[in-house]
């Protein structure tokens, strides 16, 4: 007999999701383990083959240890995990109380962002069931390192225009041959990182109005710049008024949508630190309205929205998991290594050899000079990308002393990034540069090769270097990569054009 998963539907202001019971016996609590999380979430919220949503999200019991009634796991349309939602949190309540019966006041949901605390309504009108509520976001985070930004992939505005001396720039493409396109934001994380661009900074938007803004072609091009490692959420904004605001959103993962709770409060922050808004006021949102207040005394976001029921139903599962379980993360042995996971407390070993200036040269996303919050928030990342089941990442370390590093100290790192619909892996990696020349990479890039193909039983693996980095070469043809052409100025390093070398193998 086919299983099947209920689920109900339910939007904020038209940010609208999947919600899953995986916390009570009515529901399935191993729904929440499931490794096959991001695939189910693109079927599930296909608006043309599934019941179609914004994303999946997940009402599961907390964490051990977590001060909290319930916990909130949500995954995008695309299939990525994101830290939160603020309209979807609101649901996460009504779900909680409707059909849980949870009577807690405040209720605390446990999200990717800590532990939330929410007030709500239920007036007897509607039968006793919530109908909107107010979540406390916390304090808004503000410090590039931590958003994340890499300031390196900015440009200076003050001074440019409207801009306020906080706004920075980034240059997007154009696209058909058009000249680069500068849009002056700022930079705020919510728990999510999210860039807000102001009508008053950017005077293309003010000339042909939010309304007329082509979303579809200029929010995939912010969403995966450079500057943001793990792309942001782009708010386009008018102000109306000091108390007032109108904005559209290219939320990451999900494209256009309707509302973005956690957005509006980054677009309140953003407006208070520039001086257009106050720090309470409504935002205007494709799908309604929401209130922001932003707390002087706490330093606490505040925010008030409906929550609504659309529809339930049953959702057919497959009988078995049918994709790659990446969150098994096995040590690799070869003869000179040990490829293991990566931890934080590498960060600062990660901080001294990535930041030599010769392995920023050779990369694409490492900058020089590279700091200790760097690193952490780059293996904090990567942290989270295995959870998610997105990509897979080792630290190479020497099974016995070596020159320039003891036993199971890192002396690089290597991992691959899934594709789990193509079954399919990026291969990247680099070396400490005292590790160079000693075959180090070569080993432990033909271990993880066979690892993907023959353990994770992918389909195909591929890699790129820059044009001119013969070494790297090396390294992939000794893994069993071959070579498959080169795409002739394919990505800017430091705004130079680089060609990019491809190899690939292929599982026959």
């Amino acid at each position: 007999m086919e299983e099947r998963m209920r689920f109900v539907k339910m939007h904020g202001i038209g940010n609208d999701y999947v919600y899953v019971d995986a916390y009570s016996g009515a529901g399935d609590p191993a729904t929440a383990s499931r490794p096959d999380l991001p695939e189910l979430a693109r079927r599930i919220s296909d608006r043309h083959r599934g019941v179609g949503s914004d994303g999946l999200i997940l009402v599961c019991q907390p964490t051990e240890g977590a001060a909290a009634h319930v916990r909130m796991r949500m995954f995008n349309a695309d299939g990525s995990e994101s830290e939160m939602c603020g309209n979807g949190v609101r649901c996460v309540a009504k779900f909680a109380h409707d059909r849980l019966g949870m009577r807690f006041r405040p209720l605390l949901v446990e999200t990717g962002r800590g532990v939330l605390s929410i007030e709500y309504d239920a007036p007897a009108s509607a039968g006793g069931r919530l109908t909107s509520a107010t979540v406390d976001l916390g304090e808004p985070i503000l410090e590039s390192v931590r958003v994340p930004v890499d300031e390196a992939h900015l440009s200076g505005a003050a001074g440019v225009g409207g801009a306020h001396e906080r706004e920075r720039a980034v240059e997007v493409g154009g696209g058909g041959g058009a000249e680069p396109r500068r849009w002056v934001g700022s930079f705020v994380s919510m728990g999510n990182p999210h860039a807000v661009f102001f009508d008053a900074a950017n005077p293309a938007l003010a000339a042909d109005g939010l309304e007329r803004l082509e979303i579809e072609r200029v929010g995939p091009r912010i969403e995966s710049h450079d500057a943001f490692p793990r792309r942001v959420n782009a708010h386009f904004v008018r102000v109306d008024s000091a108390g007032e605001a109108t904005m559209r959103t290219w939320e990451r993962g999900a494209g256009a949508t309707r509302a973005c709770g956690t957005g509006a409060c980054a677009v309140l922050v953003a407006g208070v630190l520039t001086g257009r808004l106050a720090r309470k006021a409504t935002l205007h949102l494709p799908g309604g309205d929401l209130v922001v207040e932003w707390d002087a005394k706490t330093n606490h976001m505040f925010m008030t929205g409906p929550a609504e029921d659309i529809c339930e139903g049953d959702w057919p599962l497959p009988s078995a998991v049918e994709k790659v379980v990446w969150t098994h993360h096995p040590e690799i042995v070869t003869e000179r290594l040990v490829l293991r996971a990566c931890r934080l407390e590498d960060a600062a070993r990660v901080a001294l050899l990535a930041g030599a200036p010769e392995v920023a040269r050779t990369t694409l996303l490492i900058p020089h000079p590279y700091s200790l919050e760097q690193a952490r928030g780059w293996l904090a990342t990567h942290r989270r990308a295995l959870e998610r089941g997105e990509a897979v990442t080792y630290a190479i370390t020497a099974r016995e002393d070596v020159a320039g590093a003891e036993r199971d100290e890192v002396i690089g790192m290597i991992g691959l990034r899934a594709d789990q619909r193509h079954s399919r892996a990026e291969l990247g990696y680099w070396m400490g540069v005292p590790f160079w020349g000693k075959g180090y990479a070569s080993e432990a890039a033909a271990a993880l090769v066979r690892h993907g193909l023959e353990t994770l039983g992918l389909r195909r693996i591929f890699a790129y270097h820059f044009g001119g980095n013969e070494a790297s070469g090396r390294v992939l043809r000794k893994a069993g990569l071959k070579p498959e052409g080169v795409q002739v100025g394919h990505i800017l390093k430091n705004g130079v054009p680089q060609d990019d070398v491809m190899y690939g193998v292929t599982r026959v």
